[in-house]
């Protein structure tokens, strides 16, 4: 899909003026570029999300946690 703009006379002007807010072309494209860019939202309930794994190791979470140890 090609942006319209482009092809008009105010293609460097800022978009949020009356002309181009109630262009149909450029109302059209918007939209079918807000239904394309929106696929991250439609993540369905079968899909399993990644496993997570802890960064830390298990060393560094003992001594983390571990009352022993006394740091200077």
């Amino acid at each position: 899909m090609t942006n319209p703009c482009r092809t008009c006379a105010l293609f460097e002007s800022d978009k949020n003026n009356p002309t181009c807010l109630k262009c149909s072309k450029r109302v059209i494209y918007v939209t079918a570029l807000g239904r394309e860019l929106c696929f991250a939202s439609r993540r369905s309930d079968s899909e399993a999300s990644a496993p997570r794994f802890s960064l830390t190791s298990r060393q560094a979470q003992f001594l983390a946690v571990s009352p022993e140890i006394f740091y200077e």
